[in-house]
């Protein structure tokens, strides 16, 4: 049965996403838990990876879009440009496999701990969040690269004002 007792540990968050029936799992000798999601009909990975020394819990969303090397560069400042329109920045790309992320960190509170609440809203967020991001992201990045990536910069700069 859950219970509102603040968590302390990865494991206490485990023991309480699997009371509520949610799919996830602890990833072995790390410091954080899997959750698989659904992007369309592609999966994508949630990593909530507990950092204790750090005082900091991180939400990692991988997107099943990988970032070819030839343009990367462009992307990079295409997602920076993206961030700046996102209620909670957090558009990444991981320059040495070209995975596309959306990621962001909560502060533990002064006691080490942290609400399950707050942690499940996180999650939702980031879900959310990603959701609604993916398919713009894979239809622009499509369209940008066939285009050499300047059709997308005029859109952008269209909507930013």
């Amino acid at each position: 049965m859950p219970n509102d007792q603040p968590l302390e540990n990865l494991e206490a968050l485990l023991y309480q996403l699997k009371q509520r029936d949610i799919p996830c799992q602890k990833i072995e000798n790390e410091p954080h838990i899997r959750l698989v999601t659904r992007l369309e009909d592609q999966e994508g990975s949630l990593h909530v990876r507990w950092q204790a020394a750090e005082e900091i819990i991180q939400l990692v969303h991988i997107m099943p879009l990988t970032i070819p090397k030839k343009h990367m560069e462009k992307m990079l400042i295409l997602l920076n440009r993206i961030n700046l329109t996102l209620p909670v920045m957090g558009l990444a790309i991981n320059e040495d496999n070209g995975m596309v992320m959306h990621r962001f960190s909560v502060f533990l509170d002064r006691d080490k701990t942290i609400s399950f609440e707050m942690i499940y809203a996180l999650i939702g967020l980031s879900i959310r969040l990603t959701k609604e991001i993916y398919p713009k992201l894979q239809k622009s990045m499509t369209a940008a690269a066939e285009s050499g990536f300047s059709d997308l910069f005029d859109s952008l700069r269209d909507r930013s004002g």
